[in-house]
């Protein structure tokens, strides 16, 4: 039972001229010359204050054991003072390790404060990419949407391009079997034909693009002249009357 009215080290009452302190270990009280303070040190010392009540040396100074021989009384005060001493030097030596796990916490807590601060920051990336991964797959889509709109476009152009090609050569005409002589001129040969097929209205130098022989000329047979007219119709016209004369000869 706590007496607050005598000192737990002295065992003497109080004086209200001094103060006291509370053992945190016994919560027993202790006036202020048994606790070895001084005033500026008193408030500070509050929270963890140990009296010498709970010191080894202040436990086995009022121990009396009843009963027992007084020889043996003293060798068994002399034994349990030797132990409650190694354990008083055992509670010494955990102060400065119980310092280190306080330090220890400290840092721990600080690294979780720091990990938790690291997790949001990961997290964040992960979001970053999840966007930037939906954005890519988006272009990748656009992408392959336009090159395929590319490659029917460019079907289209080919078509059209073949479409044009097969109209501009349908105002031209071959003409296959005519020898060829030295600085002779295709255009020459052409009027000469025409003039031949007596072609009526006379053909015209703007009635003709152009006219040249395509093919080799170490061949067998002459290469063949290709005449590009200025419209169908003249070509139509001129292919007709041509075909009209009986033989056709490089004399001629």
């Amino acid at each position: 039972m706590v007496d607050r009215k005598v000192c737990s080290v002295c065992k003497k009452p109080f004086l209200k001229s001094k103060f006291k302190i509370k053992c945190i270990k016994c919560e027993n009280w202790v006036q202020e010359d048994c606790a070895g303070l001084n005033s500026s040190e008193f408030e500070a010392s509050k929270p963890s204050f140990v009296g010498k009540c709970c010191t080894a040396d202040n436990l086995t100074s009022n121990l009396t054991f009843t009963g027992m021989p007084s020889d043996a009384n003293g060798d068994f005060q002399a034994t349990v003072l030797k132990e409650l001493k190694l354990i008083n030097s055992r509670l010494t030596e955990i102060g400065p390790i119980k310092s280190a796990l306080d330090d220890v916490k400290k840092k721990t807590d600080e690294f979780c404060v720091r990990l938790e601060r690291l997790d949001g920051k990961v997290t964040t990336c992960r979001d970053t990419l999840n966007t930037h991964g939906t954005t890519t797959r988006k272009l990748e889509q656009d992408f392959a949407k336009q090159a395929e709109d590319s490659a029917r476009m460019k079907e289209d152009l080919e078509v059209k391009i073949d479409d044009l090609e097969a109209y501009g050569r349908r105002s031209n005409l071959e003409i296959h079997g005519l020898q060829t002589r030295d600085g002779e001129g295709t255009k020459a040969i052409v009027f000469k034909l025409a003039e031949l097929a007596s072609l009526t209205p006379a053909l015209t130098r703007d009635d003709i693009v152009a006219a040249h022989r395509v093919g080799h000329f170490k061949t067998e047979f002459p290469p063949c002249i290709i005449v590009k007219f200025a419209s169908k119709d003249r070509r139509n016209q001129f292919y007709s009357e041509v075909r009209k004369i009986d033989s056709l000869t490089s004399k001629k």
